[in-house]
């Protein structure tokens, strides 16, 4: 046996850098994360998509500071492309690639983070903005900003807020913003106005996606209709879930035209914020709608009387009794001619009624948050869908992935007979890939 020493060296070739981008560039890729239309064909409710995208980039983040440290040979392939290094967490990249996708996408977990992620930024921008070359700022490439604070505690909750404005000044081509506190020491603190003047003077009409509807942090009307008016490209709206603070509540009567605006997601304690007779959405094709309290049915027949014609697809989130349900169901039928897509959220399966019927849709999806069922509650789902009648109906998608886990494993008898007994009607059984339930 030879030893080890003794053993020729075997020296990779040397590729292309460019190759090399590409390779870090599928490692780290998440489908969609960064586009302005990510809920277009997605039937799951937008805050089980933004909590599963924030997972997939915590995850990428991780792998992205690990790449430059797998070896020398990375290490220096970097150096062509790279600046002066940049100290992140600790770690030197070299790589302005490295630089330009780990900033390409800031999740901010921890409130006490944001000092240091505010200095950071500002001290990257100073030396650029005083320097000849031309480099960019780390912040000039973020996309894409995730706030979802979790800390416990009450102190520092203010201060750490100001950063959060400083840091959101350094980030001008910001397309997507996603407010998710739901840190309890953040529940007495208003948005302040200083983060909300700081989207609109820095990145308003860059920003394409502005969610704020998972958020204990509410802004103040005025401030929220001056982003609003800065974002003249906004794609998706999620607006907050209560009322916006202001010293005398009152419709959004002054609200500007979102031209470019396609999709929509309100509540019911919400709604009549933005669903009046004036339509200020001339391009809305998609609605989400989440249901707290006795759904507003004059709301919707005078608001669906100006944009319905324009629905293609629509996403009802329904948390109340299900003697509701119908009428709801009816009102589309009457208002939306175009509704291709239905989505139907419950909160119990027991919500879907029998003999439902369903608007004039070629696609229906199903989900519950009602998780690990008695068989006696998908036995009941599956008569209900036998008796559900639809002028064009052909597919139903099941589309949560723990609603299907539930019948394929635990229920599989009730599954099998399931499928016999909706047998004769017109439309298909599909799970949350679109592959037919067998």
């Amino acid at each position: 046996m030879s030893a080890s020493w003794n053993k020729p060296v075997r020296i990779c070739p040397c590729l292309p850098p460019e190759l090399w981008l590409r390779v870090f560039d599928y490692a780290t890729w998440i489908p969609g994360v960064l586009e302005p239309e990510i809920y277009t064909t997605s039937d799951e409710p937008q805050q089980v998509i933004t909590r599963r995208q924030q997972r997939l980039l915590k995850d990428s983040l991780v792998t992205k500071r690990y790449l430059v440290r797998v070896c020398k040979q990375w290490y220096i392939l970097a150096t062509p492309f790279g600046i002066l290094p940049f100290l992140i967490d600790g770690y030197p990249l070299m790589s302005l690639f490295f630089l330009r996708a780990l900033y390409e996408t800031i999740i901010i977990g921890r409130g006490r983070t944001l000092s240091s992620l505010c200095s950071t930024l500002a001290d990257s921008k100073r030396k650029i903005d005083h320097s000849s070359n031309d480099h960019h700022h780390l912040g000039w490439y973020t996309k894409r900003l995730d706030v979802a604070m979790r800390d416990q505690g009450c102190q520092g909750a203010a201060s750490e807020l100001d950063f959060l404005a400083e840091a959101i000044q350094c980030l001008p081509n910001l397309t997507i913003v996603m407010f998710s506190v739901r840190a309890p020491r953040y529940i007495k603190h208003p948005l302040p106005t200083s983060i909300m003047q700081a989207l609109a003077d820095t990145c308003g009409p860059t920003l394409r996606i502005v969610d704020f509807s998972e958020s204990v942090l509410h802004p103040f009307r005025h401030d929220w209709r001056v982003l609003l008016a800065a974002t003249s490209h906004l794609r998706i709206l999620r607006g907050p879930e209560v009322t916006i603070f202001s010293e005398h509540p009152r419709p959004l009567l002054d609200l500007p035209v979102l031209s470019e605006l396609t999709t929509l997601t309100l509540t019911s304690s919400n709604s009549k914020e933005y669903l009046t007779e004036e339509n200020h959405f001339p391009s809305l094709c998609e609605l989400e709608f989440h249901y707290y309290l006795p759904p507003p049915w004059d709301t919707w027949v005078g608001s669906l009387g100006i944009f319905g014609h324009n629905l293609t697809a629509v996403h009802l989130n329904f948390n109340v009794s299900a003697d509701y349900l119908q009428g709801e169901l009816d009102v589309l039928s009457q208002h939306c001619p175009n509704l291709m897509r239905l989505t139907l959220s419950l909160k119990l399966w027991e919500q879907l009624i029998d003999r439902l019927s369903i608007p004039s849709v070629s696609h229906l999806a199903l989900r519950c948050w009602q998780y690990q069922a008695p068989s006696s509650i998908y036995s009941r789902l599956f008569a209900n869908l036998s008796t559900m009648s639809g002028p064009t109906l052909q597919r139903v998608c099941l589309c949560d992935y723990h609603n299907v886990m539930d019948l394929r494993f635990r229920h599989a008898r009730v599954l099998a007979q399931g499928l016999e007994q909706i047998s004769h009607c017109p439309f298909r059984l599909e799970d949350h890939e679109g592959q037919p339930f067998t």
